[in-house]
């Protein structure tokens, strides 16, 4: 059985042969040209050729930034990823919605939940895509919080500061090594036998919304006992000053294999 990892490398490899067989097969067609205009030897001629083809394929077949162009041109643009099944759906939160979270959120937490209803419009005007949840028929029966976040805001929730005062960047501020904080996650128990699946739709929500940028950090808050030993069990580390836990992406191989998968597709 061949393990995942070994997997991607020989994708990688004979996708690196393709291309290194199809730009030489196509400079190779300039002979002529470089007869008539350069003027370089056959050898030198190919020698070439050879170490462009072979640049070429090396960067690409590692980096695979046109394949992956590629892909998100022929994929649906529609960021709403498709219904878990037939009475399930999810999607971004509308703002008139928000009063429904915030009761939500308060039945499930009626201790711990202290979100004010006016921060969480503020969070949604900065960025409508911040609140990701998951619906039975119409009703609102789990949401996750993805909100984007400056260093600067990184570094106020590590140092203790309230996640009230912070700013979710809008969509268009998101770039290279943004920072993704997870301000809270939360499943009606009676729903969570979809939790595996709101995360996958989640995670392909992110993908889809904010395109081909990766995060440089991923930082989550546990309210609840639950929520701790999910955040465990995804390989975070505690900022040991607060509640505020934390993947950077120069961690992920100090993690076990199963979460190093899992986050791949964010730091990748």
């Amino acid at each position: 059985m061949i393990s995942n990892s070994k997997k991607k490398i020989l994708i990688h490899f004979i996708y690196g042969v393709f291309l290194f067989v199809s730009c030489l097969s196509v400079l190779e067609q300039f002979s002529q040209l470089n007869e008539d205009l350069f003027h370089f030897s056959n050898t030198l001629f190919h020698f070439l050729t050879v170490a462009i083809s072979l640049s070429i394929a090396v960067l690409e077949g590692y980096h695979m930034k046109g394949f992956d162009t590629i892909k998100s041109i022929l994929e649906d643009d529609d960021p709403v990823p498709p219904p878990i099944n037939e009475n399930y759906t999810t999607r971004p939160l509308e703002r008139e919605e928000i009063i429904l979270l915030s009761r939500t959120a308060k039945k499930m937490y009626p201790s711990k939940y202290s979100f004010p209803i006016d921060q969480l419009e503020r969070w949604w005007d900065s960025n409508p895509n911040c609140f990701f949840c998951l619906f039975l028929n119409d009703s609102l029966v789990g949401c996750i919080d993805l909100v984007p976040i400056s260093t600067n805001d990184y570094e106020h929730l590590i140092s203790g500061g309230n996640e009230h005062e912070i700013t979710p960047l809008s969509v268009e501020q998101v770039a290279d090594g943004t920072i993704l904080y997870i301000a809270s996650f939360m499943v009606q128990k009676e729903h969570r036998r979809h939790l595996s699946k709101f995360i996958d739709a989640s995670k392909r929500f992110l993908t889809r919304t904010y395109k081909s940028f990766n995060w440089e950090i991923i930082c989550a808050q546990a309210y609840t006992e639950n929520g701790l030993n999910l955040i465990n069990s995804k390989g975070f580390y505690n900022s040991h000053s607060n509640n505020i836990w934390y993947l950077e992406k120069s961690q992920l191989s100090n993690i076990n294999s199963k979460n190093k998968r899992f986050w791949m597709r964010f730091f990748s």
